[in-house]
C-alpha cells in the first residue's frame, strides 16, 4: 500500500512539473511581454511605495538570520534543561533548523541557475528591447530566471507547512496569503516576468521536499521532524 502511494505521489509530482513547465513556455511566448508592458504604466506614488516595501520581505536574510539565531538559542536552551522540556526545545531547534536549511539550499541552487540561464529582466525589454535567455551571465540585469525572492518565500512556506502538525495548518493561511502577495509583487515591480515566479514557486517547493526526504533518510535525528507533524 505504501509503495503504491509513493508511486502515485511521484506520478503527481511529474505531472505537476509538466504542467508548470508547459505554462512557463506558453507564458514566455504569449503572456510575459504583454503583462510587463501593462504594468509599466503610471501608478500612484503610494502604490509604488507599498509594492516596493512588500517585495523586500522576499529577501533571504529576513528568514535566514532569525531562523539561524532561533535554532541556536533553542539548542543551547535544550542543553541547559532536562527531561521532557529538553526534548521539546531540541525539537523546536530541529524544526527551525529545517526552515533555515530549506531557504539556504533553494537560494543557493537558484543563484546558480540565475547565472547559468541568464534571462534578461523586464527592464532590459524596455531599455534595450532585449528579451529571452542569454546563457552564462554574471550581470544582475540577466538574473530574472528563477526569482530569488519567490524562491525564498516559497521554500520557507513549504518548510513551514512540513513542520506544522496537519490539524494546525489552517493557521498558516495568513502566511500563505502574505507569501502569495510577496511573490506576485516581483512581477508588479517589474523585477521578474510571470513565468519566472511560477517556475520559482514550484522549484522552491520541490527543493524543500527533496531536502526533507534526504534528511529523513540519511540523518535519523533530524527525521524526528516527521513524527512531530502528527503531534
Amino acid at each position: 500500500m505504501l509503495s503504491q502511494i509513493s508511486i502515485k505521489r511521484r506520478q503527481l509530482f511529474f505531472i505537476i512539473w509538466g504542467l508548470v513547465l508547459t505554462f512557463c513556455v506558453l507564458s514566455f511566448l504569449f503572456l510575459d511581454i504583454p503583462i510587463a508592458r501593462a504594468l509599466k504604466g503610471q501608478r500612484p506614488h503610494w502604490w509604488n511605495i507599498t509594492l516596493y516595501e512588500l517585495t523586500t520581505y522576499g529577501l533571504a536574510e529576513y528568514y535566514l538570520v532569525p531562523s539561524a539565531l532561533l535554532a541556536i538559542i533553542f539548542f543551547i536552551a535544550g542543553r541547559k534543561t532536562r527531561g521532557e522540556i529538553k526534548e521539546k526545545l531540541y525539537n523546536i531547534s530541529l524544526k527551525v533548523s529545517f526552515l533555515f536549511l530549506s531557504v539556504a539550499a533553494s537560494g543557493i541552487l537558484t543563484n546558480i541557475l540565475k547565472i547559468l540561464i541568464g534571462r534578461s529582466r523586464p527592464r532590459m525589454l524596455f531599455y534595450t528591447g532585449e528579451y529571452g535567455f542569454q546563457g552564462l551571465n554574471f550581470d544582475v540585469d540577466h538574473w530574472s530566471f528563477p526569482s530569488g525572492h519567490a524562491t525564498t518565500v516559497a521554500s520557507f512556506i513549504t518548510a513551514l507547512f512540513i513542520v506544522t502538525p496537519p490539524k494546525k495548518r489552517i493557521y498558516l493561511t495568513p502566511f500563505v496569503i502574505m507569501a502569495f502577495l510577496i511573490i506576485v509583487s516581483r512581477v508588479t515591480v517589474q523585477a521578474h516576468f510571470l513565468s519566472d515566479i511560477v517556475f520559482s514557486t514550484y522549484w522552491a517547493a520541490t527543493v524543500t521536499i527533496i531536502l526533507y526526504s534526504f534528511l529523513q533518510r540519511f540523518l535519523p535525528r533530524l527525521s524526528e521532524i516527521a513524527s512531530l507533524r502528527s503531534q
